[in-house]
């Protein structure tokens, strides 16, 4: 029989393997009661002690589905802490950027969907450098989930710092291929930051 540290990774989370635990326990269940039964039942000796032989079998792969849980539950615990770790450092690199480019690139490196939302809002938005904030916040906060699934043993700086370099590796690339998206967004966020400045300095007088 498997190990529970063997099955960890076979559901994909702690209720999965509670409840392969608690089905297997039913069946284990089911099985000793027929044993129990066996004269009525039509079975005979040998085939109870079999029927027996089985719901212990049942039994051990429940008590090893319940280990693989809690097994589940650390690994999972650990993998949130290691995302809160992630984020702020990962903002603090995102803060770093102040090419409008940049931070373009670096949402849409975490996920186009990113892009797609910017060039939507921008154009109608009041305020559209607090959207391109927010985006990047959450592109932040998306890459943390991802990175804080690894196994490695790096540190949670060693993970940024290899992570912003893998962005500024590949920058270029993303800029060339979305260039006249960025150019269209980039476009609508100088136009909104004008709008308010003018906005700003006529309430200053008023």
């Amino acid at each position: 029989m498997k190990k529970a540290s063997e099955l960890v990774e076979r559901f994909a989370s702690e209720k999965d393997h509670k409840t392969r635990a608690t089905t297997l326990k039913r069946l284990a269940g089911g099985l000793r009661s027929q044993a129990s039964e066996h004269g009525s039942a039509g079975f005979t000796e040998k085939e109870r002690m079999v029927l027996l032989e089985a719901a212990s079998l049942l039994e051990a792969a429940s008590g090893q589905a319940v280990k693989a849980a809690s097994l589940l539950k650390i690994k999972e615990q650990n993998r949130i802490a290691r995302s809160n770790k992630l984020k702020p450092l990962l903002m603090n690199e995102c803060d770093k950027l102040v090419d409008l480019t940049d931070r373009l690139a670096f949402v849409t490196g975490v996920d186009l969907w990113f892009l797609d939302v910017l060039k939507r809002e921008c154009a109608s938005h009041a305020q559209p450098l607090s959207l391109l904030r927010q985006r990047m916040r959450e592109a932040a906060e998306r890459l943390a989930e991802s990175l804080s699934f690894g196994e490695s043993e790096a540190s949670p700086q060693e993970l940024v710092d290899k992570a912003f370099e893998s962005f500024h590796q590949k920058k270029h690339a993303v800029i060339q291929r979305h260039k006249w998206e960025f150019d269209e967004v980039i476009c609508s966020l100088r136009a909104g930051n004008a709008a308010q400045a003018v906005i700003a300095k006529a309430q200053g007088r008023s």
